[in-house]
């Protein structure tokens, strides 16, 4: 039923914005009366609806939707922005009606809502045939637009300082660099030698010559004849292998 209504309305208000006329025509007291009464009454409506109507009027003048027109949808998306800024609607002052460069008419009126005031703008083309544009825009005081003016300053300087820091550290690693080279260099040019495992000496088997009669014998005439005695004397108990023989080594 809203939407009829809305709908039916805005047809209304543009059949009583062209009886001004198809031609443009001086701006005069009963036509701005005639055009503040109208854009009040489409302001008054849309800020009536709830949630669910505002999104399907915003859908149904969409560009996809079954009455695209960019005029009302923009003003109902202005509106479903700023409302939950705004609050709940409560008075609007006496719409002033002006002509700006272009010929067009501007209906400028000064709404209260409920947290605060906004300035609600609509215009037609110069026909008085159409609706341009619908905006709704919240009104803040000196004080709140120093203080946000404020707060854009010292997050614009707090976020250069952040990315200043980041600047110096990144540039502060740059010494680093060749440092890590030289040790990735050094490091290269080591050559790891391994080291041998010690091997087990050859332990030698003992060979047991005594058994030997001729090798006995040859020894034990070369002692006596060394030592110039007999061979009577002598027992030979065991013969063991050398490395370097005592004839070698004189």
């Amino acid at each position: 039923m809203k939407k009829i209504v809305i709908v039916l309305s805005t047809i209304f208000c543009m059949f009583a914005l062209g009886a001004c006329g198809e031609t443009v025509q001086p701006l005069t007291d009963e036509t701005a009366v005639s055009m503040g009464q109208n854009g009040q009454t489409l302001m008054e409506q849309i800020v009536a609806l709830s949630d669910q109507e505002l999104a399907t009027q915003i859908e149904y003048f969409s560009e996809d939707g079954s009455a695209p027109n960019t005029a009302l949808y923009n003003g109902l998306s202005s509106w479903d922005t700023s409302r939950g800024e705004l609050g709940t609607y409560v008075s609007t002052e006496p719409p002033v009606v002006t002509k700006n460069q272009n010929g067009a008419y501007v209906i400028t009126m000064s709404a209260q809502f409920e947290n605060r005031q906004a300035v609600v703008t609509m215009t037609t083309d110069k026909n008085v045939t159409t609706w341009e544009s619908i905006t709704f825009e919240a009104t803040y005081s000196l004080g709140e637009k120093l203080q946000k003016a404020a707060m854009n300053t010292l997050m614009g300087m707090v976020t250069v300082f952040v990315v200043l820091i980041i600047i110096i550290g990144c540039i502060s690693c740059f010494s680093f660099i060749p440092k890590i080279e030289a040790k990735f260099r050094k490091k290269s040019k080591e050559v790891d030698i391994p080291i041998p495992e010690p091997t087990a000496p050859v332990e030698l088997e003992e060979e047991d010559l005594t058994d030997d009669l001729e090798l006995v014998a040859v020894i034990t005439a070369a002692i006596a004849a060394e030592e110039e005695t007999s061979t009577d004397g002598l027992v030979v108990r065991s013969i063991r292998r050398v490395g370097t023989s005592k004839w070698k080594r004189a």
